[in-house]
């Protein structure tokens, strides 16, 4: 075995649990884990391996170090158990008791680092192979938890991406969806049953006995040349879970550790028989399993759906419960064991209670609405996702509240409960995180009084997984009261909770001595959050609030037993080390991680500097000391192309660049840097997905891989800014853009929906930090984004950028790749404002031609578009122009683009501002249809979308094409280079 596979699995380890919010406590194992000579480590987990004594005594270190940590399931206040004195009465209140208790209960495992480790090697040499006999994404049934695609080749080797695991939301909306949109298509044709099956407590029900093990693994261990070391590894997962059971109780079988990775892998592969049994129900259309929750559609035969309707409406819905569970018990897969109990064939303990049953009856000849709406229901929070906030702060409103009913939505006396939603709080304070730079501080204490006013004892314990969302919420904002407040609110919420009481009958288990208490765990667990949240900024004032934190710590641990440290000296600590591991959380940074760890040392007299850490604070600082440039080797993520081109931009006008990169330089640079993602100086695959052609006089083409399409949608937006706002930034005055931010989100967002291909936005509009939301939508939606940046000011020197955004898609991986072109001729009167401010213009160089789904276009900003030479470099090569502008006379630039239309015989898109208007797409037909479309004025921000068709214009360049309206090429149009 390679040395390489080793720190292969390390990296993936870190790649997945750097964002799992369930497991903050390993992440912070794995900060401390690289504090000391992280490859020595490796080395010597190498030759453990190797070794049988050294295995030996490895193992037996491992196994020792097994924790088992309780959390919170479900947790209830205790005046919730005095509400039975009410004798029926229904008091629904906004008001809390502070007593809390837990009802169900989570357990973790906590495990040296090695442990998780030797757990990921077990993957890549024995637990893949058991994922590939589940089947690949055409062929599965089995679609939680699983392996990425090509994740070993030949075998042997694996990919260095820190990836392991599918995107678990993709894998869980395809394993749903499949079966609804199947069913949204058979629905009317056929009567449908879905039914749906959840297993009560999988993991912990889950009996893994020696024999067991050894025949769902044993043939995947057999490679001979490594037999020695695959019998190791599998041993020692077993061992894990024998360990781990032990500690909770369990003798005679083993549970799965939640928490190690390998029990993702023998949970799928431990229900493959009933997979394979439930493949063989009989009318099955579809079937699918996502870990312990079982989609089954069923059709009725259409000779027996008379009938079975009939016996519906005759004696209810029994009828639909008794047969189906009759066809699976018919099937083998379902034992009756009482009234109210079921369990899986030949599985006693994965159990089944009756009252979760869940049936959806589609007669044929019924209202055909249900099963859409059931979809609309159940998909309508997924599509919130492709769009970007349209309010750069969303506040609580109703939709946090599930209310309960038994009667009319119109009725008040209607309502039973009223419960706040965990996933609503968790999606509000993610679009407040991700707008969180373009909120001022009125907005921010808004949205913080309405989160505390949510957050009472109980739901912050509900919540514990969003702790750290909070906590970053926190920090960006410099809200300092916020951490505190939260701390004293997690510390406090413990304390007067009862974990005790129901630790009864299931649960009777947690009582032993070998456990950890929920109480202890989650302070562990908070301390994790704490400060891995609070490693990315500083500051003295941070650091005054995280010693009252840990006072507030110590009160609360007086005479208890506690193996962890909670004082400042190892907050302090372990804030260092998740900075030196690379383990902050790169999305709350406003600049890269590889700009923060190169040019940032965030020790005490820097973090004096900072406080609330803005790119505006990183462009402004002298402050160029590198903290740690060579630990990248086990970066727990890929390094983008947005984020290496993004992050090149902002080094440049920090270190004062006067000419910024070519876009040639730009793909040298991503290139070599993304090939570090890989253990690479240089990668040559990169290159088959985008790379460059030279063309004359120094102009580049830029060519994206994609399939070729006749017809594009082009949004052009329809904007407004102030006119002094170009004047403030030259000013270097502090401006409020959230309102502008509004404006682009509802564009962006419109546009997505118009399925628009190509989103063009007027000259100096883009708040710079707001590309790294645009690039989000640009990678997902495969949509090209072109617009100017908001001119930017570094000491002397002012930047007018145009970016151009194109999507690329690497294998099965979508990303933004972003091309900055600074303006290479300023018209008179900005020059002269730039004057005035004694600034001096950074000036471009040469353009690029881009080539995308087979269209080439090219970008020129205002005033470009007025040198005849540069408007022509690309003729008879460009199918359409874009110019954005912030341009007053329409009507000369009216004229350059119609003639241009001509000249280069090309479709022509020009953005201007709505207040001077003319924004438009220009054909070169006849006058009549010549616009189509053009705008001008408007109080509100909008897009219009127009259609263009690239085959068509090709054709008549060719050849005229008498019925189409197209005009006559100009005058020594075939003395040019043919069109390639």
């Amino acid at each position: 075995m390679d040395k390489k596979l080793i720190e292969d699995a390390y990296r993936k380890l870190k790649g997945s649990v750097y964002l799992d919010k369930t497991l903050p406590f390993l992440r912070m194992r794995i900060a401390e884990y690289e504090e000391n000579e992280i490859d020595k480590k490796l080395s010597a987990l190498y030759l453990a391996i190797q070794d049988e004594n050294r295995w030996k005594n490895l193992q037996s270190q491992i196994l020792s170090s097994i924790d088992v940590l309780t959390f919170p399931k479900k947790i209830r206040n205790k005046n919730e158990i005095n509400d039975t004195e009410l004798n029926g009465a229904i008091v629904i209140s906004n008001v809390n008791g502070e007593d809390i208790e837990i009802e169900k209960y989570n357990n973790f495992i906590d495990m040296s680092v090695e442990g998780h480790i030797l757990g990921m090697l077990w993957i890549l040499k024995i637990g893949y192979k058991m994922d590939q006999d589940l089947g690949n994404a055409s062929n599965t049934c089995c679609y939680g938890n699983r392996l990425n695609d090509n994740l070993i080749f030949n075998d042997k080797g694996t990919t260095a991406s820190p990836s392991l695991f599918k995107p678990y939301f993709e894998q869980y909306e395809s394993w749903r969806n499949k079966g609804l949109n199947l069913a949204r298509e058979k629905s009317g044709e056929k009567s449908l049953i879905i039914t749906m099956l959840d297993l009560t407590r999988y993991y912990y029900n889950i009996e893994i006995t020696e024999k067991s093990y050894k025949d769902m693994t044993t043939k995947y261990c057999q490679d001979m040349k490594e037999k020695d070391i695959n019998d190791r590894l599998n041993k020692f997962v077993y061992n894990v879970c024998v360990t781990y059971s032990n500690k909770c109780g369990c003798t005679s079988s083993n549970m799965l550790p939640i928490g190690f990775h390998p029990s993702n892998i023998i949970a799928n592969y431990y229900l493959k028989d009933i997979d394979s049994a439930m493949q063989k129900v009989p009318e099955k259309l579809y079937y699918g399993r996502y870990v312990d929750d079982m989609f089954l559609l069923t059709e009725i035969e259409d000779e027996d759906s008379n009938a079975f309707r009939q016996e519906v409406m005759n004696n209810g819905n029994s009828h639909v419960v008794d047969y189906m569970v009759n066809k699976l018990e018919k099937a083998d897969i379902l034992v009756k064991n009482g009234n109210e109990e079921f369990s899986l064939k030949g599985y006693k303990k994965l159990k089944f209670q009756k009252q979760k049953f869940r049936f959806f009856y589609i007669d044929k000849d019924g209202y055909d609405l249900i099963i859409d709406r059931i979809y609309e229901d159940i998909c309508k929070n997924t599509s919130e996702f492709n769009y970007v906030p349209e309010d750069v702060i969303e506040e609580f409103n109703t939709n946090i509240l599930d209310i309960e009913r038994d009667d009319s939505v119109n009725k008040l006396r209607a309502i039973n409960k009223a419960t706040i939603d965990k996933y609503a709080i968790s999606k509000t304070l993610g679009k407040n995180i991700l707008m969180s730079k373009f909120t001022d501080e009125k907005e921010v204490e808004k949205f913080v009084k309405s989160l505390e006013q949510v957050l009472d004892y109980k739901e912050t314990l509900n919540n514990y997984t969003l702790w750290e969302n909070i906590l970053n919420y926190y920090v960006i904002n410099n809200h300092m009261k916020g951490i505190v407040h939260l701390s004293k609110t997690v510390l406090e919420a413990i304390e007067h909770m009862d974990e005790d009481t129901n630790k009864i009958e299931e649960y009777q288990y947690l009582q032993r001595q070998s456990i950890k208490r929920v109480e202890d765990s989650l302070r562990y667990y908070y301390f994790a959050c704490l400060t891995r949240s609070t490693a990315v900024f500083g500051g003295k004032p941070m650091e005054d609030k995280l010693r009252k934190i840990s006072e507030n710590f110590l009160n609360a641990l007086k005479n208890k037993q506690e193996d962890v440290s909670y004082d400042f000296d190892s907050i302090k600590k372990y804030r260092d080390l998740y900075r030196k591991s690379r383990m902050i959380n790169k999305k709350i940074l406003p600049i890269s991680v590889g700009n923060y760890m190169e040019e940032i040392q965030p020790n005490l007299s820097t973090e004096d500097k900072f406080g609330k850490f803005s790119l505006n604070q990183y462009l402004e600082n002298g402050l160029k000391n590198p903290y740690i440039k060579n630990n990248k080797k086990y970066t727990p993520y890929i390094i983008t192309p947005f984020e290496i081109l993004y992050g090149e931009l902002i080094r440049q006008i920090r270190n004062g660049s006067r000419r910024l990169h070519s876009d040639r330089e730009c793909l040298e640079i991503l290139y070599s840097k993304y090939a570090e993602n890989f253990g690479t100086i240089k990668w040559e695959g990169l290159k088959k997905y985008i790379s460059e052609l030279c063309y004359k006089n120094g102009h580049s083409i830029i060519r994206v891989e994609s399939d070729y399409e006749e017809e594009i949608n082009i949004a052009v937006a329809n904007v407004k800014m102030k006119d002094d706002d170009i004047e403030d930034i030259l000013k270097q005055k502090t401006r409020n853009v959230s309102d502008r931010c509004k404006e682009i989100g509802r564009i962006l967002n419109e546009a997505i929906r118009c399925h628009a291909d190509i989103l063009v936005f007027p000259e100096a509009y883009i708040p710079l930090e707001y590309l790294e939301i645009l690039q989000r939508k640009v990678a997902k939606h495969n949509m090209v984004v072109i617009g100017g940046i908001e001119h930017i000011r570094h000491e002397q020197l002012v930047y007018n950028i145009t970016t151009t955004i194109l999507p690329i898609k690497v294998k099965n991986t979508s990303y933004a790749v972003p091309f900055f072109h600074e303006k290479q001729y300023f018209s008179p009167g900005e020059l002269e404002g730039l004057e005035k401010e004694e600034c001096e213009p950074v000036k471009g160089q040469e353009h690029s031609l881009f080539q995308w789904k087979g269209i080439n276009f090219v970008t020129y900003c205002c005033y470009e578009l007025t040198s005849m030479k540069l408007r022509q470099t690309f003729q008879g090569k460009a199918d359409i122009v874009f110019g954005v502008e912030w341009n007053r006379d329409i009507h000369y630039f009216g004229n350059i683009i119609h003639a241009l239309s001509r000249e280069m015989y090309c479709y022509c898109v020009q953005s201007n501002m709505s207040k001077y208007g003319d924004s438009r797409i220009v054909q070169p037909t006849s006058e009549v249809c010549s616009n189509i479309i053009r705008v001008k004025g408007g109080d509100n921000a909008a897009v219009l979308v127009g259609k263009v068709n690239i085959e068509k214009l090709r054709k008549n360049r060719v050849e005229r094409n008498k019925e189409e309206k197209f005009k006559p090429l100009p005058a020594g149009w075939y003395e040019l280079d043919k069109w390639d």
